[in-house]
This record gives structure tokens, C-alpha cells and sequence, in this order.
């Protein structure tokens, strides 16, 4: 079989097929949990999309001018693919990094609630219910009014007045004189009514503003204890780093950077592989189906092989085939990558080769040219190593 690969092509195509088999690797294993995610139906669909991948890009790189059209469907298949790639590699993207990130909006939740927290109870005036109870007790100490006794005071004053008012209608006589000293006698009465009531008036006062005082002082030192137990948690719960950093240094939104990732992601992967593959397909001899076969010739075909590439004279096989480039003219010699081919198809025709300089002639090259060419491709084991026959080093494929 002669295989027409340079180092390059065979590298871009190991190189796109690598980053292929990453791409997949990397659907797959977001899509679900352990071993399961690989043996998913989404797991199998994106294989079988990779294979074709691979198909495709193969398929456009040979670059067949006979199959325009087919060639053409493929590449928009390629296109349809890569785009639900893509969509499959954002969507996975997106819940990747959700999962990743989760961790952080929570700490990040926590930490926004205590700060929440601590700035409500450092707002909030300090009370209690006993600061409440205390206040209106104030309240109703100032308002004051009369109490049970100046009121019984009062009615006893007023009873023993009508009594003597009622006396006096016949004139003053004993019970008259009687009924005044017991008026009198209220009104002492009333005056010291009024006069505890004032007093207690005043004790309440006193008590009440004591007690308001106490409370506060109370309702300050719990509220000092929310504070600091609020800090507390707020200390406990630190700010994380933010999930979408580069969004906030950035000033774009995270769905626009999140759906940028995954194009470059899918993009980069997929089309550089495919383009990979593509440039690995491509066949130095433009295709021709008559150069390089995917089918070797047995050992008992090989000998009937060169019958098809040198047509038969009248004296026999000629001695130059159909597809051997001709000597070049004085203007100038074949390449190296010509003389290669050359020699390549001297030795498949079975033919042997008498010597360098015989090569050196042919090919209109220096010798000492044509000596290092050989010396190379037989160092690197494509040429096999020359035969002394008589005073000559012949080369030929060994039978």
C-alpha cells in the first residue's frame, strides 16, 4: 500500500481527533453523574455526532471534484451539527457552572441576610414590653386625678353641707350649730385628702421616672446584645468570592459571557477539530484515485502490477511508465518531493536502480545531491539499503 501522508497531515489529523474525543468527553461527563453519563442516550448521540464529525471533515478534505453536490450536503450537515453542538454545549455549560457556583450564592445569601439583619435591629429603637409598661405608667402619674379618698372626702363634705343648709332654714339653733362643726370638719378632711394625693401624686412621679429609667438603661443593653449577636453572624457568614467576577469587573452580563464560553468552547473544539481532520484528508497528488489505493496488492499480484503503469513496445516493456516524470531539460532538476515519487514508483515497478549516479542523471541533479537523498530516505528506512553487484551498489525491493 503507498500512503502519500506528510508529517504534518498525520499530526493535524491525531491533533483533530484528539480535540474531538475532548469535546465529547467533555459533553458527556457535564451531562450527568459517574459512570451513568457515559452510557446515556446523550452520551451515545454525541459519539455517533463525533463520528460523523470525523466523517464529514475526512470527506472534505479529500476535496473529490466529482462529488460537488454530496460534498456540499455534507458541509451543511456539518453546520446543523455544529450548531446543536453548540446549544447542547451551552445548555451544559450553563448548568455546569450553576452547580459550581451554587455553593457560593448561598454563602452569598447567608451573608447579604445577617448584613440585612444587623442593619434592621442597629435601626430599630431599643424597647421593651417593661420599657413600654414603665412609660405609661409616667404617662398617667403626670395626667394625675382624683383619688378614692378625696373623693370620699368630697361626698362627706357635701352631705354634712346640705345637712346644715337644711338646719339653717328654721334658724341656727343647736343641731344647726351641730351640722356646721361636722361641715367643718369635712372640709379638714377634704384638705388632707388633697394634700396625701399630692403627696402620693408626687411619690408616683418619682417611681415612674425611676422605673422608665431602669427600663432603658434594660432595653439599651439588650439591644446592645442583638447588635453585637447580629455582628456576630455577619462575621460568621463572610462575603465569598462573587460567582460572576469577571461580570462585575467587566460590566457585561453573565448570560452574554456565559453564552460567549460556550461558542468559543464548542467552536474551538469542534471546528478546529473538524478543520484538523479536513487538512489530514487532503492527498498530495489531488486526489487521483490512480496514485495511492486503500487496498494493497497481494504477492501474487504484484508482479502483474506493472503491466497497468508501462504500456508494452514492440521490444517489450519500455523502459519509462505513463505517470514517471520525464527528464527535465538544462533549465533545471525534480524537487526532492519529485524524485522521491519517482524513485518510490521506479522501485513498486520492480525496477532496479544501478546506481546514484544513474539517478543523479535522470533526475538532473548534482550526484552528491542525489547521495544525500538517498543516504536520508535510507537512514529513515524508505529506500532499502543498496546491494554491491560487481563493482556497483545497485538498490531494488527485496523479493
Amino acid at each position: 500500500m503507498r500512503v502519500d501522508i506528510t508529517t504534518s497531515e498525520g499530526l493535524a489529523t491525531i491533533g483533530g481527533c484528539a480535540a474531538l474525543f475532548a469535546g465529547i468527553n467533555w459533553t458527556i461527563a457535564h451531562s450527568g453523574t459517574g459512570l451513568t453519563a457515559y452510557l446515556s442516550s446523550s452520551a451515545v448521540l454525541a459519539v455517533a455526532g463525533g463520528i460523523a464529525v470525523f466523517a464529514g471533515a475526512r470527506a472534505l478534505g479529500t476535496g473529490r471534484k466529482d462529488a460537488g453536490r454530496l460534498l456540499l450536503a455534507i458541509f451543511v450537515g456539518l453546520a446543523c451539527g455544529e450548531a446543536y453542538n453548540f446549544y447542547m454545549t451551552a445548555k451544559t455549560s450553563v448548568a455546569s457552572q450553576e452547580e459550581a457556583t451554587a455553593p457560593m450564592r448561598e454563602k452569598m445569601r447567608k451573608h447579604d441576610d445577617a448584613v440585612a439583619r444587623l442593619r434592621e435591629i442597629e435601626a430599630a429603637t431599643p424597647s421593651t414590653m417593661r420599657l413600654t409598661a414603665a412609660r405609661q405608667a409616667l404617662a398617667d402619674a403626670k395626667v394625675g386625678g382624683e383619688s378614692q379618698r378625696v373623693r370620699d372626702a368630697q361626698k362627706a363634705l357635701d352631705t354634712a353641707q346640705l345637712a346644715a343648709d337644711e338646719e339653717a332654714k328654721d334658724g341656727c339653733r343647736t343641731v344647726c350649730k351641730q351640722k356646721q362643726a361636722e361641715v367643718a370638719k369635712a372640709r379638714t378632711g377634704l384638705a388632707v385628702a388633697i394634700a396625701a394625693a399630692a403627696q402620693d401624686r408626687r411619690t408616683d412621679l418619682v417611681n415612674a421616672e425611676r422605673e422608665v429609667t431602669a427600663a432603658i438603661a434594660e432595653a439599651d443593653t439588650k439591644h446592645e446584645a442583638k447588635v453585637n449577636a447580629a455582628k456576630a453572624d455577619v462575621e460568621a457568614s463572610p462575603l465569598p468570592p462573587s460567582p460572576t467576577s469577571l461580570s462585575d469587573r467587566t460590566g457585561l452580563p453573565a448570560w452574554g459571557l456565559d453564552l460567549f464560553e460556550a461558542l468559543l468552547k464548542s467552536f474551538g473544539l469542534n471546528i478546529m477539530a473538524a478543520t484538523l481532520i479536513a487538512y489530514g484528508a487532503q492527498r498530495p497528488d489531488g486526489g487521483k484515485d490512480d496514485v495511492q489505493s486503500d487496498f494493497p496488492a497481494s504477492a501474487a499480484e504484484r508482479p502483474e502490477l506493472p503491466r497497468f503503469f508501462r504500456p508494452d513496445g514492440p521490444k517489450g516493456q519500455g523502459k519509462r511508465g505513463p505517470d514517471r516524470p520525464k527528464r527535465p531539460g538544462p533549465s533545471g532538476g525534480l524537487s526532492k518531493e519529485d524524485a522521491f515519487k519517482d524513485l518510490v514508483q521506479r522501485l513498486a515497478d520492480g525496477e532496479t536502480i544501478p546506481s546514484d549516479s544513474k539517478l543523479a542523471s535522470d533526475w538532473n541533479r548534482p550526484k552528491q545531491t542525489v547521495h544525500e537523498w538517498m543516504k536520508g530516505w535510507r537512514k529513515i528506512g524508505v529506500v532499502p539499503a543498496p546491494v554491491q553487484v560487481g563493482r556497483c551498489k545497485q538498490t531494488a525491493l527485496a523479493e
